[in-house]
C-alpha cells in the first residue's frame, strides 16, 4: 500500500521507512516487523518468524516451537535463524516447564550460531 494514503495506519503502526512488513494479530497488536527491503528467502524467514512469534505471544506454545523449527529447517542460513533458536527455547520451556530442554536449544544456538547478539544473551549456560 502506497503510504501516503494509509497515513493514520502509518501512524497507529509507527511506520518510518518503507518497505515495513508487520506481522499483527487482528486486535492491531504487533508481534513483528521488518523494515527496509530483503531478498524473498529472508522476506520468507522474517514473515515465518513473525507468525511464530504471534503463536508465542499468545501463549500456544506448542505452535510456536513447531514454527520456530521449521523456521529453522528451511532458513538456518538466514538472519533471523539464531533468534528462533533463541525463541524455541523458550517456547519449549514454557511449553513442557522444562528448564533442560530450553538449555538444549540454546546449546545448539551456542554452537551453530556462537556470533550472533542471541547466543550473547545465553553465554551464561556454557559452563553448566
Amino acid at each position: 500500500m502506497h503510504i501516503g494514503k494509509y497515513r493514520d495506519l502509518v501512524e497507529e503502526y509507527e511506520v518510518v521507512w518503507t518497505p515495513t512488513v508487520i506481522v499483527a494479530t487482528a486486535d492491531g497488536t504487533v508481534h513483528h516487523r521488518s523494515v527496509g527491503p530483503l531478498p524473498p528467502r529472508e522476506f520468507m524467514a522474517q514473515l515465518a518468524f513473525g507468525i511464530a512469534k504471534a503463536d508465542f505471544d499468545r501463549g500456544d506454545y506448542a505452535e510456536a516451537s513447531k514454527i520456530f523449527r521449521e523456521v529453522l529447517q528451511q532458513y538456518s542460513t538466514c538472519d533471523c535463524a539464531p533468534e528462533a533458536m533463541y525463541w524455541l527455547g523458550v517456547s519449549e520451556y514454557k511449553r513442557t516447564g522444562s528448564v533442560d530442554a530450553m538449555k538444549a536449544e540454546w546449546r545448539k544456538l551456542l554452537e551453530e550460531y556462537p556470533d550472533s547478539p542471541w547466543a550473547k544473551k545465553v553465554g551464561f549456560i556454557k559452563d553448566k
